[in-house]
């Protein structure tokens, strides 16, 4: 299985948005960091599934 670097920001008070620097626009959030991390695979395989449509 792939494993990609993430990169976690949480200077909003109020979210935390985790990005793949590897994967352009692959992104994910949530009200906190547990959210975020939990919320990152859903993300991935949206991601993954608008590639395999082009």
């Amino acid at each position: 299985m792939p494993q990609y670097v993430a990169i976690i920001e949480d200077s909003d008070p109020d979210a935390v948005s985790l990005w793949f620097p590897d994967l352009p626009g692959c992104i994910s959030g949530g009200d906190d960091l547990d959210e975020a991390l939990e919320n990152a695979p859903e993300a991935l395989a949206f991601f993954a599934q608008e590639l395999a449509t082009e």
